[in-house]
């Protein structure tokens, strides 16, 4: 399990027989929009998972630059990023596991 937030490993036990080892690791990360500058911006489908910064990257992406992206799936959009996706014209269309925004294209 890994998460950029530090106290994630703590909430992802509940049971205290199980001992939590957290090790803090140095790692190359890029940027939103260098990953948009490298791969481009022509998705339909964007699939965030990123272990409680999901909001975050909601809220860093210009979704404007994703003209073609029609669906998002995410864990948790939390309320500033779901503000940000309706904003965008995403608007809430599943919900199991995860949640599901749609907008027309």
């Amino acid at each position: 399990m890994s998460s950029l937030k530090p106290d994630w490993i703590e909430k992802q036990f509940d049971n205290e027989s199980h001992e939590p080892l957290q090790y803090e690791i140095l790692t190359h990360t890029l940027g939103v929009q260098d990953l948009i500058n490298r791969v481009g911006t022509d998705f339909d489908l964007v699939v965030i998972d990123a272990e409680g910064m999901d909001e975050e990257l909601i809220n860093a992406i210009d979704w404007s630059q994703l003209s073609n992206c029609s669906l998002l799936c995410c864990e948790d959009p939390g309320m500033v990023g779901s503000s940000t996706l309706k904003e965008a014209g995403f608007d809430l269309y599943h919900q199991n596991v995860n949640l599901y925004f749609k907008r027309e294209i």
